[in-house]
């Protein structure tokens, strides 16, 4: 056996060998889908062969869908990481300002997570974003350059020409890994192309925390980019309810222990260990 396989297969059987559960009751981050649209079409995102849902359903999660989903998380005093994106830009839809002074004012001791490619970034939104209580910034770089508005804030943040950067962004350079190392990147569970994809993931992290879609539904990972792996709905039961059900704590846990029951776990692959 190859020494990259035997190694693989070595972490893939002590994963299987933990006493404790993997998946615990409650969880410590989450993320959510607030608008499906995006404006960049990359090639190793499934954006780029698929429409997510469509304009039909006018791309954003509804205000009583979103609320409720916090709400929910209130009752659990949740202080974990909330990120609201997924396949979407999330900068791009204008009400997510007002979503996250909702989610500011009710879950003050969460930390907000934004997940951009850039283009929407710059110095007024950046300090937008801080003044509604976000504490983590990444930007998903997916071309050569980011916007002029990116870099200024990027350098202006560099130069600390102002006291009230207290959030320093992290670039995520996708492009340049596309083309040169695939080190980030997946297949999205087969619905796209990466050079040298060859493992399965072990103890996949993907599973350990929902991502609530934006119809609500607690799907199963950020991978299922059309939702086939859906566990319930936020409207009809809590998030808690379902996540603390059996049958998503047991999918999640063989997951996590490297048991590749669904179709989409046996096609997720990615390049290097």
């Amino acid at each position: 056996m190859h020494l990259e396989s035997f190694k693989i297969e070595t972490r893939r059987f002590i994963s299987r060998l933990r006493p404790k559960k993997y998946i615990k009751r409650n969880f410590d981050q989450i993320e959510i889908e607030t608008t499906t649209f995006c404006n960049r079409k990359c090639n190793y995102c499934p954006n780029v062969k698929y429409e997510r849902f469509g304009p039909d359903n006018n791309f954003y999660m509804h205000s009583e869908v979103f609320k409720k989903l916090i709400l929910d998380l209130t009752k659990e005093n949740f202080k974990g990481i909330i990120a609201p994106h997924h396949y979407g830009e999330p900068l791009s839809d204008e009400g997510i300002y007002s979503k996250l002074e909702f989610i500011n004012k009710n879950l003050p001791l969460a930390q907000i997570k934004i997940v951009t490619n850039g283009d929407y970034l710059n110095l007024d939104t950046y300090k937008l974003l801080l003044k509604l209580g976000v504490k983590i910034i990444n930007i998903s770089k997916h071309s050569k350059d980011l916007s002029d508005g990116c870099n200024e804030l990027l350098e202006a943040i560099k130069n600390k020409e102002n006291s009230d950067f207290k959030v320093t962004p992290k670039v995520f350079d996708f492009w340049k890994d596309f083309k040169e190392d695939s080190d980030y990147l997946f297949n999205r569970g087969g619905d796209i192309t990466i050079k040298e994809a060859k493992w399965n993931p072990i103890k996949c992290v993907y599973a350990s925390y929902p991502v609530i879609n934006v119809y609500g539904d607690l799907i199963l990972c950020c991978q299922d980019y059309h939702s086939d792996y859906v566990m319930g709905n936020i409207m009809e039961n809590t998030i808690y309810e379902i996540w603390q059900s059996p049958e998503n704590q047991l999918m999640r846990e063989r997951i996590m222990r490297s048991y590749f029951d669904n179709e989409i776990c046996k096609n997720c692959l990615f390049s290097k260990v």
